[in-house]
């Protein structure tokens, strides 16, 4: 009898299967990380953004700017004077940049009218 089959015995397939499951495993995670990455970046950036417009807004006008001055000095549509400070849209979720009323960041805005010290973190 002639053994000269010309196809994969079931070892080798389930070898092929194994390896498929765990390189996919791994670009999973690392797809998970990138997207972790990205929206931590994005929310470093947003931060950044409303401090560049704060330090802007008081060379303009030479006063402490209020929270709807900061927010005229963003450009797009995605950012939003709210009393706490500037609300920012990163994936489909609203963030803030919290801005306070005295220089040690410890007195939140309470109104977009109020004069801004201090920007602080992204929430």
């Amino acid at each position: 009898m002639n053994n000269n089959s010309k196809g994969y015995t079931v070892i080798e397939l389930v070898v092929i299967v194994v390896l498929l499951s765990i390189l996919m495993t791994i670009v999973a995670v690392k797809f998970t990380n990138f997207a972790d990455s990205a929206t931590k970046a994005a929310l470093d950036a947003a931060k950044l953004s409303v401090k560049n417009a704060y330090a802007i807004a008081l060379a303009k006008n030479s006063a402490h700017p209020t929270i709807a001055e900061i927010k005229n000095q963003l450009i797009g549509e995605n950012a939003v004077a709210v009393p706490t400070g500037i609300e920012v849209k990163i994936n489909q979720k609203q963030h803030v940049v919290l801005t306070y009323s005295d220089p040690y960041c410890s007195l939140p805005t309470h109104s977009i009218s109020d004069r801004v010290y201090c920007v602080g973190e992204i929430i």
